[in-house]
């Protein structure tokens, strides 16, 4: 193989690599503006897990709906950050600071009594 060929096939390589996002990438662009992330087939793939097993946790949890369903993706979006990009939290603080916020203002309690990020731990521990 000619080093040319083999130049062109490291920059075919790089250009795939670029075209691919990383998971931290995909979740920050499925953050909301308030700092929460929604519950969805997209944000259960990041953290590889089915969307039912996430979505069973929220049916426990009393409260308006469409805030528990927030609750728990932020809380599961935390601790994804947190275990899955822990060698960049430079990149990812001041959303996760935004998150906490929004997380502990939403009103919605955790149906195990423990913080929701504890639980997030837990369930993606298991996926």
């Amino acid at each position: 193989m000619s080093p040319s060929a083999d130049l062109e096939g490291w920059e075919a390589l790089g250009q795939v690599a670029q075209a691919v996002p990383r998971p931290l990438d995909r979740l920050v662009l499925l953050q909301a503006a308030d700092g929460s992330w929604d519950l969805t087939e997209e944000l259960a793939d990041i953290f590889g897990c089915s969307l039912p097993l996430l979505e069973d946790v929220r049916r426990k949890t009393s409260g308006d709906a469409a805030t528990v369903r927030r609750a728990w993706a932020t809380a599961l979006a935390l601790a994804f950050l947190e275990t899955n990009a822990d060698d960049t939290p430079d990149e990812w603080a001041l959303l996760a600071d935004k998150a906490r916020q929004w997380l502990e203002r939403c009103g919605v309690a955790c149906p195990t009594g423990q913080p929701w990020i504890a639980l997030a731990r837990h369930v993606l521990a298991r996926c």
